[in-house]
C-alpha cells in the first residue's frame, strides 16, 4: 500500500512539474493560443465570465463601437442568460488566428487577428451558422496574463433569426 501511495505521488509531482515546465517555456505566441482556446472553450460551455479573463476589465474597448468591456459582460450575460441558445466556436481553419508579439514594449504588447465562427447546435444535432466575426485586437501583458485592451476593424456577420 505504501509504495502505490508513493507511486500515485510521484506520478502526481511529475504532471504538475512537466506542466509547470511547459507553461514556463511556452513563447508569449503559445500562451495567447491558449488564452483564446480558453475563451473559445468558455463560448461553448456558456460562460461569460470565462470569456472576461481575455479583456482588460478596466481598460478595454472596441473602437468601432465604443463597445467597453461592462457593455461586453452585458451583452454576454444576455446572449447565454436570454437568448438559451448552445453555441460552439471555433477559429476559421485558414485565417482564424495571427499573432504578431512585441516583448520590447513596456508593458509586451501583441496584435492579434482573428476570424471566429459560432455556430448554434441545434436539438436534432445540426450546426447552424450563427455568428461569423473577425477582427484585429490589441492585447497586452499585465500581472503575468495576457488580456484584450482594444478592438478594431471588427466584422461581423449575424445570421440568426
Amino acid at each position: 500500500m505504501k509504495r502505490l501511495t508513493f507511486a500515485v505521488l510521484i506520478v502526481a509531482v511529475l504532471w504538475f512539474g512537466v506542466g509547470f515546465v511547459r507553461r514556463a517555456l511556452a513563447s508569449p505566441e503559445q500562451h495567447i493560443r491558449w488564452r483564446i482556446e480558453h475563451m473559445l472553450e468558455a463560448v461553448d460551455d456558456g460562460h461569460p465570465a470565462r470569456i472576461m479573463l481575455g479583456f482588460d476589465r478596466e481598460r478595454y474597448v472596441d473602437e468601432g463601437t465604443g463597445f467597453d468591456a461592462p457593455k461586453l459582460r452585458d451583452a454576454l450575460l444576455y446572449l447565454f442568460l436570454q437568448e438559451r441558445v448552445k453555441l460552439s466556436a471555433e477559429l476559421d481553419p485558414e485565417d482564424g488566428l495571427r499573432i504578431e508579439v512585441d516583448e520590447a514594449a513596456e508593458p509586451p504588447r501583441a496584435r492579434v487577428q482573428f476570424h471566429c465562427r459560432l455556430d448554434e447546435l441545434l436539438p436534432s444535432g445540426e450546426r447552424r451558422l450563427w455568428w461569423d466575426l473577425s477582427g484585429v485586437g490589441d492585447m497586452e501583458r499585465r500581472e503575468g496574463a495576457w488580456r484584450f485592451v482594444r478592438s478594431r476593424d471588427v466584422v461581423q456577420d449575424a445570421r440568426w433569426r
